[in-house]
């Protein structure tokens, strides 16, 4: 691996550009720092770009609120909304921070109030947040209608959080769901970019790692294809904050072992339909 990275470079051809994404950690430490902490300056600008020209998290999400609205009954309280947002405990301290909570915070209420709506935002915990459901339905709250929407390994996201905490999302959503003492009516949408119906079926590593790697080339394709040469630094920036943490080798062995475990497919595993 390190003979690999060794030959490789971030500003080669396609496919030594993958190949130098997934073994940067046997590279030269000081120019993978460099690229990651110069990336990460400009990452709101870079997500915006991404985000706004590349389709993947804006259909994810287009979906989602899509089928949320679909469900939500006519019956429901419109003029008052309560989003709580999870802070989940990070399970490393090398990665990019993402937006701050406050500021999307301020942007999703000042949206809300342009439609008319009051909107409540908050952040805490997944388990803090089953407590306090439990505790209303307790003190004998109201009904209430909950969507539960988890984005999970999209590319936009910038990092793969660990199967363990979408299950864990999605047991307390269906746990609070199916809480007949709080009558609770809802939905869940998982938007799933870990492609595991594809990864599944392959009967070895070998096989594994060569499909797992073509859907990144296609990625890395699709965003050269759109960017002129004389952005090629941007384009840089876009690939090592949103393609070289799903493409690195932890993640890579990572995903391989969630898959052999038979722990990829989050709804069949929890009992959902559809």
């Amino acid at each position: 691996m390190r003979r690999i990275s060794e030959k490789v470079s971030p500003i080669g051809e396609i496919g030594e550009r993958l190949l130098c994404y997934a073994f940067q950690q046997y590279s030269d430490k000081k120019q993978a720092d460099y690229l990651k902490q110069e990336s990460g300056r400009n990452f709101a600008t870079a997500f915006e770009g991404f985000y706004e020209i590349f389709p993947y998290g804006m259909i994810a999400h287009f979906t989602a609120n899509s089928a949320i609205l679909e469900a939500k009954p006519h019956d429901a309280e419109q003029t008052t909304l309560k989003l709580t947002g999870i802070k989940w405990r990070e399970e490393d301290s090398d990665s990019v921070p993402l937006r701050k909570f406050d500021e999307t915070r301020r942007q999703l209420q000042d949206f809300a109030g342009s439609l008319g709506i009051r909107l409540h935002v908050e952040e805490m915990e997944l388990q803090d947040l089953a407590s306090e459901m439990k505790r209303k339905t307790k003190r004998g709250g109201k009904r209430e209608w909950l969507a539960f929407n988890c984005m999970w390994a999209l590319p936009h996201m910038g990092k793969r959080r660990s199967r363990r905490q979408v299950m864990e999302f999605l047991a307390v959503a269906k746990d609070l769901l199916a809480d007949s003492a709080s009558n609770n009516r809802g939905i869940v949408t998982l938007g799933d970019g870990g492609d595991c119906q594809t990864l599944k079926n392959c009967h070895g590593f070998g096989s594994f790692f060569e499909s797992y790697m073509e859907r990144y080339q296609a990625l890395l394709e699709s965003i050269e294809l759109n960017f002129p040469v004389r952005l090629v630094e941007a384009r840089l920036s876009m690939e090592c904050l949103f393609i070289a943490p799903y493409v690195s080798s932890v993640t890579v062995m990572q995903t391989w072992e969630e898959i052999k475990e038979g722990s990829c497919d989050f709804m069949k595993g929890l009992g959902f339909e559809g």
